[in-house]
């Protein structure tokens, strides 16, 4: 399995484990933000995921694939939270608003 099809079933199987990634980025966001005191978007957030693993790349086993795939998953996520949102219903019944 290559790069990007590791990290396409990545991106797949933490849905389950961590829920919508729009929610997921959005709250993160908005926490980072409170506790920065300055405003984090969840594009933002997207991006220093990827640098968070470069950084673990750089200091730790570059050979490590895992870095590259979630570079790639992080990078795959911060494309799709730039594009529209679609609605879509929380699990309690009712449209989601963070």
């Amino acid at each position: 399995m290559d790069i990007l099809e590791a990290a396409a079933e990545a991106v797949k199987d933490r849905h389950g484990k961590h829920g919508d990634y729009r929610v997921l980025h959005r709250r993160i966001a908005r926490l980072w933000s409170a506790y920065l005191d300055v405003e984090i978007t969840e594009t933002d957030v997207a991006r220093m995921e990827v640098l968070k693993k470069v950084a673990r790349s750089k200091e730790g086993d570059e050979t490590y694939q895992d870095h590259a795939t979630d570079i790639a998953g992080y990078a795959d996520l911060l494309d799709k939270l730039t594009k529209p949102e679609k609605a879509f219903s929380s699990p309690f019944g009712k449209k989601d608003s963070l």
